[in-house]
């Protein structure tokens, strides 16, 4: 093949090449640009999981103390209905029995002096009212008299009271902390959610990562691969460069021997030679 045949290949060869080093490059930057974007990703997931694992030990912890709060709440309940028995039973058997309640007498209590503060009334239905009034505070005075005096019964309603107040913050405090690990609750499966959301993406990075560094590593090969031919090539063109360059000194020497052949025989017969004749013996070896 002659030079210039493999010169012209040579020229398609490195155009080949730079073709595929830029695709390369390209594809190489591309390929970190989703490595990256799959990192942070990464990143975002274990932050979100993390935040989850904490907000699961605080809905955890949550629950333990509502659970702790729903027993005393329920030992409390039990305590009060013990001692709300007790008092009813001692309230049936020492107070007065006229057919009303503590809690209806004070209702009625309420009542009729909302309706006096509230209605426009006449001096008739003002009379009635008062004269109700009066007649139902006798009567529950003479009952909490009677409950004050009576030890035990008196005993029996404070405990009663007492274990409705203790039952009443423990329920509270029951609410309360389940409002609280309902609300670690919704974090920790917001959490989770945005996790595996994040996971996905990053999932998709890694794939559009993996997919973009297997073409840019087709691309190298073939930038490797072009790279050989040329070489091979060059290997080529040198070869027939060093040889026609040994043909054409072949060829000077050639004549330059048949040269000093010619001035040798004249020298021979006794020719008178100049220096570039002399000069041409010694390169030919003949002196």
């Amino acid at each position: 093949m002659e030079i210039e045949e493999l010169e012209r290949k040579r020229a398609e060869l490195q155009e080949k090449v730079e073709k595929a080093k830029i695709k390369r490059d390209k594809l190489n930057r591309l390929s970190k640009k989703l490595g990256e974007e799959r990192d942070s990703f990464n990143a975002k997931v274990r932050k979100y999981r993390n935040e989850a694992i904490e907000h699961k030990k605080k809905r955890d912890e949550f629950n333990k103390r509502v659970k702790a709060h729903k027993k005393k709440r329920d030992d409390f309940a039990k305590q009060y209905k013990k001692f709300g028995k007790k008092a009813a039973r001692l309230k049936k058997e020492r107070l007065p029995k006229d057919g009303t309640t503590l809690g209806n007498l004070r209702k009625e209590i309420e009542a009729l002096e909302f309706k006096q503060m509230t209605q426009q009334l006449k001096k008739e239905e003002e009379k009635e009212i008062i004269d109700r009034l009066s007649e139902v505070s006798e009567k529950l005075k003479e009952k909490e008299r009677i409950i004050q005096e009576d030890g035990e019964l008196r005993e029996a309603i404070e405990e009663m009271e007492r274990m409705r107040e203790k039952c009443d913050e423990e329920h509270e405090k029951f609410e309360e902390f389940i409002e609280k690990a309902d609300i670690e609750h919704e974090k920790y499966i917001k959490c989770f959610k945005k996790s595996d959301e994040l996971r996905e993406k990053a999932d998709l990075a890694q794939d559009k990562y993996f997919s973009t560094n297997l073409e840019a590593n087709d691309y190298h090969n073939q930038f490797i691969s072009l790279i050989k031919e040329i070489r091979k090539i060059e290997g080529e063109i040198a070869k027939i460069k060093k040889e026609e360059k040994s043909a054409i000194e072949r060829k000077k020497r050639d004549e330059m021997e048949k040269v000093a052949e010619e001035i040798y025989e004249r020298f021979k017969k006794g020719e008178k030679l100049s220096t570039e004749d002399l000069r041409t013996l010694q390169k030919a070896g003949f002196i």
